[in-house]
């Protein structure tokens, strides 16, 4: 992670950190640079055009030599108007910098204009990229916080509030990586519920119901998906009220199956080998409901996780089975491995029933997204177009790829079931689309989205996202939640 503090041009010059000069257009004529460039004896702006800086777009290291306290000074092309993309890949390399030279300090000199927000991009990418996953290596710590000085003489109260926003944002988006990344024995149902828990505090409260509570609700999916494991099922409601708030909440849903092996329409061994992640969806709700409540956000949240543990044992949901929903609508099991769409079914009913303004649900779907749309982007579809334009707009705003696909009314009779008012799969392909008509039926008329984020959930190790689990979703849900403080 980070450890961001403020310094002055002059304190910076003076430290024996390494130097991030952000520089603009007029690099060569910029005063900063100049006079860092008179020091080195030239060395900046002989490299700098050796490097055909500009064209590059790319950062220039150049060594000092002894000619100032710091060992080096890093030139990065920063444009005012630079995308979330450019911005990850900088901080991707003040963090590879920071561990090349062996620093756990850098300091930043923004000798160009950048905005309040690219600032907080840059520091939340920085810890970002530097968080990785060590609980289980027996002879690895988590990398020491780095320390960013960044160099502005008076910086404004809102540049030092971007700060504490980033370490927030990017905890947040670590959170759901680490719960993600936890292996499944170590994160059955009870212990989510526990991680969850854990988090109360700041106006946030947990409850979990278990298992008898469920059936006294009538949550049947949920119920009927963990029934094969040993772990039991259970619904985590997490509720943030903040006594300044409007009236109103925005109700936030996600897929907790711990683990997913398909059941008795079970997965082949190389498609289970990363389902411990199939709880994505519920890592990216809990993750940004207690970044809400960090930062203190003035909006109503309630958090529904149904969780389930997806096994194939003696007392397993069988293909032909029917299950009763929260609610009373009926299901068609053809398919057990169409998981997660029935116990969203009952946390949408249970979520619907308080009255939410709007309602977001995340879940690790369907493999049919990331045939349709790769590893870049996740699909989102709705009820109602501006929760769907937010989405998209949150998402642009956070640099996490998504693309919105139809909700087809046309493909709504492939749900219709000769023995239940529904079944749990459709036909003909479309498999993202029919998953996400299955879902509308139980968010009545409140406006509604689903991001289906099989696609995007991995990372390969782009900028700031190293491989494994992707945190994916944290900004985008943060960025909706935020949008509703405007209306």
């Amino acid at each position: 992670m980070i450890k961001a503090s403020f310094s002055t041009p002059k304190k910076a010059l003076a430290d024996r950190s390494p130097i991030v000069l952000l520089l603009g257009k007029d690099w060569a004529s910029n005063s900063t640079f100049k006079d860092l460039d008179r020091r080195c004896k030239g060395a900046l702006s002989l490299e700098a055009k050796r490097r055909r800086f500009r064209a590059s777009r790319s950062e220039v290291i150049v060594q000092t030599h002894g000619a100032l306290p710091s060992p080096v000074v890093i030139l990065v092309n920063l444009e005012t108007d630079a995308p979330v993309a450019r911005l990850f890949v900088i901080s991707d390399r003040i963090n590879q910098i920071a561990i090349e030279e062996g620093v756990r300090r850098i300091s930043i000199l923004p000798a160009t204009e950048v905005s309040t927000a690219a600032l907080r991009t840059l520091a939340e990418g920085i810890a970002m990229a530097r968080h990785s996953f060590v609980e289980f290596k027996s002879n690895e710590r988590q990398k020491p916080p780095l320390a960013i000085a960044l160099a502005i003489d008076r910086p404004a109260p809102e540049t030092r509030a971007a700060l504490k926003e980033a370490d927030i944002r990017a905890r947040a988006v670590c959170l759901a990586r680490d719960l993600s990344n936890t292996p499944a024995i170590a994160l059955p149902p009870a212990q989510l519920a526990d991680r969850a828990c854990a988090l109360a505090g700041d106006g946030l409260k947990v409850k979990v119901h278990h298992a008898d509570e469920l059936r006294k609700l009538g949550m049947g999916a949920i119920l009927a998906v963990g029934q094969g494991s040993h772990n039991p099922p259970c619904l985590i409601e997490m509720t943030y009220d903040p006594p300044e708030a409007p009236p109103g909440h925005i109700a936030l849903v996600g897929k907790g199956i711990t683990f997913d092996s398909g059941g008795l329409s079970i997965k082949p061994a190389q498609s289970m080998e990363q389902m411990k992640r199939d709880m994505a969806g519920s890592a990216t709700v809990i993750a940004t409901t207690a970044a809400v409540a960090e930062l203190g956000l003035p909006i109503r949240l309630r958090t529904y996780v149904p969780s389930a543990e997806n096994m194939p044992g003696g007392n397993a949901i069988r293909p032909g089975d029917v299950v009763t929903t929260f609610g009373g609508k009926t299901v068609e099991i053809l398919n057990t491995d169409a998981e997660g769409r029935l116990v969203l079914a009952d946390a949408l009913a249970y979520a619907l029933e308080a009255e939410p303004r709007a309602i977001l649900d995340f879940a690790t779907l369907t493999g049919a997204v990331r045939i349709a749309l790769g590893k870049r982007f996740a699909a989102v579809l709705g009820s109602d177009q501006e929760m769907v334009d937010r989405c998209l707009g949150a998402a642009k705003a956070a640099g996490e790829g998504l693309w919105q696909l139809p909700l087809a009314p046309e493909y709504r009779a492939t749900l219709d079931s000769r023995v239940a008012d529904l079944k749990n799969i459709g036909a003909d392909g479309a498999g993202t689309i029919t998953a996400a008509l299955f879902l509308r039926e139980f968010v009545g008329d409140i406006p509604w989205a689903h991001v289906d984020f099989s696609s995007t959930v991995m990372s390969d190790g782009y900028p700031c996202h190293p491989v494994g689990p992707s945190g994916y979703g944290v900004r985008t849900a943060l960025g909706v939640v935020a949008s509703f403080l405007e209306s």
